[in-house]
């Protein structure tokens, strides 16, 4: 990435900002090219990251400049709000919250799977972190494959739902009630319950298994069925998902496994005793995939993903490198 533009983080003092942070560090990125933003409840203090101190700035439209780079990982009220305001200051905004997913004008970017996407935007909209992992693992059976529909469950970590999620599992794992105003409506320690989100009436889908229907069909361009059941587990970080996938026509075991080994960003587990799990997919910058079943016209594998890592921070560090990438590639053919 460059040297040149500010990088400014908004809702740093969150789960996915804090972690967003971390991958910038990691890559090399000096702190004080960084920039951690916050609402006016946050500003002033302090947010910690890999060893390093950063004051959370107030969130306000001076911080702006042409060429900033900009990840959003605060609510959509937020999103709303700034990426507007950042954009027409000259920034390019990448956004991880559900504000512009679905949004026609604003792309939907997995860089793995839709890369094409970003081209001559300055909105990139990050999907839901169970998409991402399911159509990272996913994606090359998709493109090799002649796919019937694809059926989802999934387990999901409560730190999905933020630092709220985590400090609920802390209190009821240490033997508290759990509290009248909980996050979750059910109690999350050692139990496993339907995703929180609102259920719609009419197609019995939850608020989460609408969002990976819409957003597989917008990624993949396609209508084949999506079906998803979301369930929250009492794990900290690290999205589980059973995948079957069903096909108009057979394929084998051998060329499933072909296709999953060729797959960016994907590690395949598949001899026994090593298959995947929530604890080696944890901080994890792949997904790891396992327990491959092939039968008749179905395939059936178990997928894990850190989802606020590739599920969410990295996802977005991964598209401002295809927009870095894409820029440079820009100036080059100019210059020659």
């Amino acid at each position: 990435m460059s040297n040149e533009p500010k990088i400014i983080v908004i809702g740093a003092s969150g789960i996915v900002g804090n972690e967003l942070i971390s991958i910038l560090l990691e890559h090399g990125i000096a702190p004080e090219r960084i920039c951690a933003t916050a609402s006016a409840s946050s500003a002033g203090k302090a947010t910690h990251v890999g060893g390093t101190a950063f004051t959370l700035q107030l969130t306000d439209q001076s911080l702006f400049n042409d060429r900033d780079l900009v990840f959003q990982c605060a609510t959509n009220a937020a999103a709303l709000e700034w990426a507007p305001i950042a954009i027409q200051h000259g920034a390019t905004v990448i956004d991880c919250s559900s504000a512009y997913r679905m949004d026609p004008e604003v792309p939907l970017v997995i860089p793995s799977v839709n890369l094409d996407a970003i081209a001559n935007h300055t909105l990139i909209a990050s999907p839901n972190c169970t998409t991402i992992v399911l159509l990272t693992a996913i994606h090359r059976l998709t493109q090799e494959l002649d796919v019937g529909s694809i059926q989802c469950a999934t387990y999901q970590a409560l730190s999905g739902a933020g630092r709220e999620g985590l400090d609920a599992l802390e209190r009821e794992s240490a033997g508290e009630s759990p509290s009248s105003n909980s996050i979750f409506p059910e109690p999350c320690a050692f139990n496993v319950f339907c995703h929180e989100s609102t259920v719609d009436s009419e197609t019995g889908f939850n608020g989460e298994e609408s969002k990976v229907i819409q957003e597989v069909h917008k990624i993949t361009s396609t209508n084949f069925d999506v079906i998803p059941t979301c369930m929250r587990v009492p794990v900290k970080r690290v999205h589980t998902e059973a995948i079957t996938i069903t096909l108009k026509s057979e394929t084998t075991q051998t060329h499933v496994l072909n296709c999953l080994e060729q797959t960016l960003n994907v590690v395949v587990l598949n001899e026994e005793g090593h298959f995947p799990t929530a604890i080696k997919a944890t901080s994890g910058d792949t997904v790891l995939v396992g327990h491959v079943r092939v039968t008749n016209r179905a395939v059936s594998l178990v997928a894990c993903g850190d989802q606020i890592r590739i599920g969410a921070a990295l996802n977005a560090f991964r598209i401002a490198e295809a927009i870095e990438h894409n820029a440079l590639a820009d100036c080059t053919s100019v210059t020659d």
